[in-house]
């Protein structure tokens, strides 16, 4: 140590009481069990910090509680231990609860990470919803957003005056996540449902055809075998999920329609013969069930959003016919007409209300659903008159994708989600849920004001729990205001979710993470506490590692991602959370809430065996992804002087 270093620690000492504490500094065991500082971390904080551990496999500690032999042989096993406090928790998987809710507002608004700290408009700009479901089953945001601008420039023409337009495209896709996210637990694959929901945001890709006609599904399969960028997306899915493009054209022949009951058997035998040449023999049942399904998510999705907008839409599916009549044969027409197409769309929504598949619609959707199909009954009347013609503009978002957006704000959505702790060990909600957006714009700002120099934070973590730290006490009060609600709302679903474990805030505090390098990754198992719940404010989630095959799944900007740490391992069985940081060349603004359990008390030794195990279940998902190619192995961290050497200068 310089003269220089030691003159900064005692500095730094005097100031900050707790850095003399050296249990009050965060540590990590590296793969050789040495302590060794965080990445990105520095030691100025007062708070009780939570220990974590690198490395890994799957070694059971409750028998009820699964393992993969194959990663516990490879390391060689740890005994398990009897059961613990609550080996009930690691039951079966319980089905998803469905949210009911009635008829949703469809202005939501929602964000999306951007490269500026607080770009006033686009921090309110809107996603659509499969952007961040597609996150959420582990496919990377920056593939996700890539697929919704590859969407969003391929619809010609005006689309507040179409049906197949990109908000149609926008609202299938959500549909669909919907569905998927409100099946019982395990009841479709991660492949199964990126697949889904890819086909869903190709299946009206028909950028050649002329403006304010309708998409042709021909035209569609027929680009996505000849459009170099779709070409190129399409083989990024197949590389990471190995879906293959005849798989997912297979599933957008599906979606095909013809009124003519030969036309429609023919497209129905054409897309049987695309799922026997395309799927393995073990997925053609699966691949025939969900493309029916898919296609009623398509012919639903324009009338489970306000009544309003299925109204406007099926006006715009009236001018789209027209311009496609005037197309076929040169000459414009009048017909179908606005009215006659209002009066006839309840026999269409009575087809689909009596299919065997509405009951796979979320309950919230089904009562959307309900409404706009008593006003079409109504206009079937012919004594009814037409109202006039709703001149809102019907931009997107759509409705069905701003109803989905707001419904997975719900708390009994983020319930749902939140069940998934009894099993996985992790969450991860929808973007925004339990969370209010005023509150990260204001906490936004003063960051920027308060914390930033030059674009570079200050310092690194700003702990909310003792006021009394002369740097930034007063200044985190502001913070304090504007998250202190946000927390106290989620500990409250916490407890209600996780009945009986009764958990409360140990710590919370504000990140202010630097852009990690691939050489700076390090999985781990958080040591201490019981959970943890990280939300992104700005820049990508904490990525989450499952035990079955090493798959990583990133939480999305302006999502909790909640795990599970040793304490909460060792009382419930339930395997603490493999989880790193995401590679990424942008700053991230992160809020950290750190719980403990009231009234627990665990052996020492039970701990020390949890920890081992959480480092061996690490180390195997590093050593499996190091197989692959995916990811090096993690490079030593600094130590305490290094980390007040970055912040401070030699």
């Amino acid at each position: 140590m310089t003269p220089r270093s030691s003159r900064w620690l005692l500095a730094l000492c005097l100031l900050f009481p707790s850095l003399a504490r050296t249990g009050d500094v965060k540590g990590d065991l590296g793969a050789g069990g040495q302590p060794v500082a965080p990445v990105g971390q520095n030691a100025l904080q007062k708070v009780n910090p939570i220990p974590t551990v690198g490395g890994g496999l799957d070694v059971p500690l409750n028998p009820q509680v699964g393992v993969d032999a194959a990663q516990t042989a490879a390391v060689g096993e740890i005994p398990p231990l009897a059961p613990l406090l609550r080996p009930e928790a690691s039951g079966p998987a319980i089905q998803n609860p469905r949210a009911a809710a009635g008829e949703l507002d469809p202005a939501s608004v929602l964000k999306n990470g951007q490269a500026a700290l607080i770009p006033e408009a686009s921090h309110q700009a809107v996603e659509p919803y499969f952007v961040g479901a597609l996150a959420r089953l582990g496919v990377p945001q920056d593939l996700a957003e890539k697929l919704a601008v590859y969407q969003e420039s391929r619809h010609p023409g005006n689309q507040d005056n179409v049906y197949h337009g990109l908000g149609h495209s926008q609202d299938v896709p959500a549909v669909v996540s919907a569905i998927i996210e409100n099946q019982p637990n395990g009841a479709l694959t991660d492949r199964q449902a990126v697949m889904l929901i890819l086909a869903a945001v190709l299946h009206d890709i028909d950028p050649q055809r002329k403006p304010e006609t309708p998409a042709r599904v021909s035209a569609t399969l027929d680009y996505l075998e000849t459009d170099p960028q779709s070409a190129a997306l399409l083989a990024e899915f197949n590389r990471r999920y190995g879906i293959s493009r005849a798989q997912v054209q297979a599933l957008i022949k599906a979606t095909d329609f013809n009124p003519d009951p030969a036309g429609q058997k023919k497209i129905q035998e054409d897309f049987e013969a695309r799922v026997q040449s395309s799927f393995p023999d073990k997925d053609r049942a699966w691949a025939l069930e969900w493309g029916r399904k898919l296609s009623f998510a398509d012919k639903s999705a324009t009338y489970l959003g306000s009544v309003e907008a299925g109204d406007r839409q099926v006006r715009n599916l009236a001018n789209e016919i027209r311009h496609g009549i005037e197309a076929a044969t040169g000459k414009p027409t009048t017909n179908p007409t606005d009215e006659s197409m209002l009066r006839g769309s309840k026999n269409f929504l009575k087809v689909l209300k009596d299919s065997p598949d509405y009951a796979i619609l979320p309950a919230a959707l089904q009562q959307n659903f309900e409404k706009v199909y008593a006003h079409f009954e109504r206009l079937a009347d012919p004594s009814t008159p037409i109202p006039a013609e709703n001149t809102q503009a019907r931009g997107p978002p759509q409705a069905a994708d701003a109803a989905i957006r707001r419904l997975s704000l719900e708390d009994s959505s983020s319930d749902r989600d939140l069940a998934a702790l009894k099993t996985a060990g992790y969450a991860v909600l929808a973007p925004g849920a339990l969370m209010s957006a005023d509150a990260e714009q204001r906490v936004l700002e003063i960051v920027e004001r308060d914390w930033m120099r030059d674009g570079e934070p200050i310092f690194n973590q700003l702990p909310f729990n003792d006021r009394s730290q002369p740097v930034w006490g007063q200044r985190m009060a502001g913070v304090r205001e504007q998250l202190d609600p946000v927390i106290d709302a989620l500990t409250t679903r916490l407890n209600l979710v996780l009945k009986g474990e009764d958990i409360e805030v140990r710590d919370v505090q504000l990140r202010l993470a630097t852009p990690a390098k691939p050489e700076k990754q390090g999985m781990h198992v958080d040591l201490g506490g019981y959970i943890t719940a990280t939300y992104a404010i700005r820049g990508r989630g904490t990525v989450l590692y499952r035990k079955s095959d090493a798959s990583g799944r990133e939480a999305p900007t302006h999502s909790w991602a909640i795990i599970t740490n040793s304490e909460r391992e060792a009382a419930t069985g339930v395997l603490g959370t493999v989880h790193d940081t995401p590679i990424t060349d942008q700053p991230r603004v992160l809020i950290i809430v750190r719980f403990s359990r009231r009234g627990q008390e665990i052996p020492e030794d039970v701990l020390n065996h949890v920890r081992t195990a959480g480092r061996l279940r690490a180390q195997g998902v590093m050593n499996r992804l190091a197989q692959r190619g995916q990811k090096p192995a993690p490079a030593p961290k600094p130590g305490l002087i290094g980390a007040l050497k970055k912040i401070f200068g030699e």
